[in-house]
């Protein structure tokens, strides 16, 4: 466990709950894979694993940390890093994603090379074509909604017939001054999905007063890490809204 989203969950009580998983409680953890990296002799995983599967392990901080250079250099689709991101998160309809998935980990399995993996197969070249013409379209989707609200990148989708999926760095690339972005996007007729993330490139200086993870579990039934997190709120709640975005400017 590396953040909030099971609040039951506590260093103290972790194997406890679940005594058959082998668990490590480390919050500053980037991502699972770095955190098995980091603890891999003390959950007794061979040294010889680590290091054949290195680059991934690099591959995986990057994405989950959002470490990229640059915003511009997180929506670069002829980065290697970028395209296995892509393939791993297809939102193209014809495509049996689990079985996409399991192929893809097969490879990884197999020949843990990147550069091997994304050029091997020619869907995968028609699938980053597709990837890339949809992210073209979704933020152009984003600008329309997107609004600087002191310094919160806020990209409401709560009035709008548009059909999206979550641009997560999208606000930064409208808005490279913010230092958090909140996207609200309609899931049904009752409520919409919340999220809200630390701007990598633009940190908050006051960021570690906020724990994002604890105030969405306790203000919109989700929870998360101390700089992403994700909720739910309903339509007629847009007052929460209000006050998440005065917290965040606070």
């Amino acid at each position: 466990p590396t953040g909030s989203s099971f609040p039951f969950l506590t260093e103290k009580n972790v194997s406890e709950m679940l005594p058959y998983v082998k668990t490590k409680w480390d919050t500053s953890a980037i991502s699972t894979p770095g955190l098995l990296r980091t603890h891999a002799e003390e959950l007794e995983i061979p040294k010889k694993i680590i290091d054949e599967f290195e680059e991934m392990i690099n591959v995986s901080e990057i994405i989950d940390g959002a470490l990229y250079a640059t915003c511009e250099e997180a929506h670069n689709f002829s980065s290697q890093v970028i395209q296995l991101q892509h393939l791993f998160n297809t939102n193209y309809s014809l495509v049996n994603k689990e079985q996409l998935y399991r192929k893809l980990v097969h490879q990884i399995w197999k020949n843990p090379r990147l550069e091997e993996i994304v050029d091997s197969e020619f869907i995968y070249e028609s699938l980053l074509k597709h990837e890339e013409y949809e992210h073209e379209k979704l933020l152009k989707a984003y600008k329309k909604v997107t609004f600087e609200k002191g310094i919160v990148a806020f990209s409401n989708f709560m009035d709008t017939k548009d059909n999206v999926t979550l641009g997560r760095f999208l606000p930064y690339l409208l808005f490279p001054n913010s230092q958090y972005a909140i996207h609200v996007i309609p899931k049904n007729r009752q409520f919409c999905s919340l999220s809200c993330g630390v701007n990598p490139w633009n940190k908050p200086k006051n960021d570690k007063k906020k724990h994002l993870g604890n105030y969405f579990s306790t203000y919109f039934s989700g929870g998360g890490h101390a700089f992403v997190a994700g909720g739910r709120v309903n339509f007629d709640e847009r007052k929460k809204l209000d006050d998440l975005i005065q917290y965040l400017n606070e």
